[in-house]
């Protein structure tokens, strides 16, 4: 009788599977899998904040306008709503200047926005002296600020027209 097998001819207790160690390529099935579920979790999270609107503070959600029924028999009414069902974050409003010697004004940073493209709101001109003039404003409260760079929702200060 082999050493491995007891007298009633099964197997002694080293031959089971689980009495084994677990292998080096199953811990690793493990770590990649679990691996590939947290970016997994990552990139829906990401999705999320980019492309459904309302996750973002001050991304519009879009609203639905009110919906009305007609049963058989009855005449259609239109319906009229005394509020304005657009968006007031969407609605455009008249372009912003500085005036000479005016007062420094303020701009929020959103997406797209560039220093240039913000110079030309307030001071109708791309100049470079206007640019330099709203990075020396907000070098202090924004030390990264930087003619290649803003970030979103800084609060930046428009100085007044020389």
């Amino acid at each position: 009788m082999p050493a491995d097998v007891d007298e009633s001819g099964l197997p002694s207790q080293g031959m089971y599977l689980e009495d084994e160690p677990r292998s080096g390529t199953a811990r690793m099935i493990a770590i990649v899998a679990l691996a590939i579920l947290v970016i997994a979790g990552c990139l829906y999270a990401l999705y999320t904040m980019l492309f459904v609107p309302g996750v973002l503070p001050g991304t519009p959600t879009p609203t639905t306008a009110p919906t009305a029924t007609v049963t058989e028999g009855e005449e259609p009414t239109a319906i009229v709503s005394a509020e304005p069902t657009q968006d007031p974050l969407l609605t455009p409003t008249a372009a912003p200047t500085v005036t000479p010697g005016g007062l420094p004004t303020t701009h929020r940073v959103k997406s797209g926005d560039t220093l240039s493209g913000i110079c030309q709101t307030y001071y109708k001109s791309e100049d470079s002296m206007y640019i330099q003039m709203i990075i020396d404003a907000n070098k202090e409260k924004y030390p990264s600020i930087d003619t290649d760079f803003i970030q979103l929702d800084w609060e930046l200060v428009i100085p007044a027209k020389p």
